[in-house]
């Protein structure tokens, strides 16, 4: 394989890495703003499509432009909130994907599927509300955690073909160590 494959290859790890180990260990000091800017895709989405179903020509953009604004003040100054609602929207799509869910468009939804995640979502996000300051520094560290383990594995299998199970426990404990080392330093500045 030659260098030049190899760099965006590696440059796609590390970059996994470098997010993973910012975000276990700063992931609490950082939430407001990746919440802010969040808010501000999804209001930019929301404003798009709003655009276009009230058509006209530009409004596609204003209204993208006025709910990406929108979106990431609200998202911004009300953290706690927008990190309930997002994790009550994870998990209402694994309960939705747990029950049988087609998310394929045009695909009908059943009411009971559809009743099932949004149960999972009021639930989830009232939780993680009521929970807020303990959730946030255990959540932001594993998910850091997790995408340093991610990284790793896919350096190591990428570019020296190692698919081998000692691979994924190695990027497994690495993960898992990245978690407890970014819990507990967040826990002692907290």
């Amino acid at each position: 394989m030659a260098l030049l494959d190899l760099a965006p290859t590696v440059a796609v790890g590390v970059l996994l890495i470098v997010a993973g180990l910012v975000l276990a260990f700063a992931g609490k000091t950082l939430v407001k703003a990746l919440l802010a800017v969040i808010g501000a895709i999804l209001g930019g989405i929301l404003g798009l499509l709003g655009g276009t179903l009230l058509g006209g020509p530009g409004m596609e953009l204003i209204l993208a432009a006025v709910g990406a604004i929108l979106g990431a003040l609200v998202f911004g100054f009300v953290v706690r909130a927008a990190f309930s609602l997002a994790m009550g929207v994870l998990a209402a799509a694994v309960a939705f994907a747990f029950v049988g869910g087609e998310p394929a468009p045009g695909a009908g939804v059943e009411l009971g599927t559809l009743a099932i995640a949004l149960v999972a979502l009021v639930i989830a996000a009232l939780i993680t509300f009521v929970l807020f300051n303990r959730l946030l520094i255990p959540i932001t560290a594993a998910v850091g955690g997790w995408l340093v383990g991610i990284g790793l594995n896919y350096i190591l299998v990428n570019t020296v073909s190692l698919a081998t199970n000692l691979v994924a426990l190695g990027s497994l404990a690495l993960g898992i160590a990245v978690f407890i080392a970014g819990a507990i330093s967040q826990g002692r500045r907290d």
